[in-house]
């Protein structure tokens, strides 16, 4: 399946149309239940037409993708299928434009003066639309909300922590060597790294589980610990961020004598553990604005929300 062959499912824009289309496309002989295909018969088990009741359903395999009511609403639902296919699907049917972005699907509207909308089809509901006027106008659409970073409050809580901070940079600084990248590396220009021996990681014995580190990292930091040895706690909690990069559970059974790793994503990656441990005190639930695609950049640091 691919563009040929989407290019021969019928366009439509109304309830009439599609139940038009229905009624007159002759069911597939000895299929049970009845499938009655949309595009070429030949392809009948990726795009078919259906009654559900007594709205008219167009199926992009067996996802319900668009979904026609008697009183001229069209309601176009992906299920999560954010591909390819199921944008082309939403193109060919309605002409009008679908694509993909960060794993979601957007649907462009424009509104008689030329303007152009972008709406968000959330994975699990719908975006409820009517033909007139020669272009589609969005009836009924989901508000989307992300998490945001608050800033003034992540400041707060690097200035809290502020003397393992300065430990950790001095730490990378002492420890850190100019590296020459290899021909094919990500990065082409000279680096900082630090060495880091293998003997000196923790071995990680929680789950695997970034929330689990996130714990134990945080614990390492506690305010309360004696003075003479919280610099054997700053030095596991470098160690736990280092055991991350590597890959906490693929790499806690590898043997090695050290490992290089970029100066500058191992502070980032400190930086990063610090502010999961304080997710709920620095992330702000956010409503989005209409077109607005969620970044999915803090996605996994609180528990989600619908």
């Amino acid at each position: 399946m691919g563009y040929s062959t989407v290019k021969e499912v019928k366009r439509c824009f109304t309830y009439a149309d599609a139940k038009y289309v229905h009624d007159k496309t002759k069911p597939i002989r000895g299929r049970s239940p009845e499938v009655r295909p949309l595009g070429a018969r030949r392809d009948v088990d990726a795009y078919s037409v259906r009654m559900s009741g007594e709205n008219v359903e167009f199926v992009l395999y067996k996802t319900p993708v668009i979904t026609y009511l008697p009183n001229g609403d069209v309601v176009v639902k992906t299920n999560g299928w954010s591909s390819i296919s199921t944008h082309q699907f939403i193109q060919q049917v309605l002409d009008i434009s679908c694509y993909g972005a960060r794993r979601n699907s957007i649907m462009e509207a424009r509104s008689a003066e030329g303007d152009v909308h972008k709406y968000i089809i959330p994975k699990d509901k719908g975006i409820t639309m009517i033909h007139a006027g020669g272009n589609w106008r969005i009836t009924q659409f989901n508000t989307i909300y992300e998490y945001r970073l608050n800033r003034k409050a992540a400041n707060e809580v690097r200035k809290k922590y502020a003397d393992f901070l300065n430990y950790i940079k001095g730490m990378v600084n002492l420890r850190s060597e100019m590296v020459e990248p290899s021909r094919w590396a990500r990065r082409q220009k000279p680096y900082a790294a630090v060495v880091v021996g293998e003997s000196e990681l923790p071995q990680y014995a929680r789950g695997g589980t970034i929330h689990a580190l996130r714990i134990e990292f945080a614990e390492l930091l506690r305010a309360d610990q004696p003075e003479d040895t919280r610099h054997l706690s700053y030095n596991k909690a470098f160690g736990l961020a280092v055991r991350w990069a590597l890959g906490m559970s693929q790499r806690n059974s590898v043997n090695f004598e050290q490992v290089k790793l970029p100066a500058d994503e191992v502070l980032g990656l400190i930086d990063e553990l610090l502010l999961r441990a304080h997710a709920q005190d620095i992330l702000v639930w956010t409503e989005l604005k209409v077109g607005q695609v969620p970044s999915g950049k803090y996605k996994g640091w609180m528990p989600e929300r619908t």
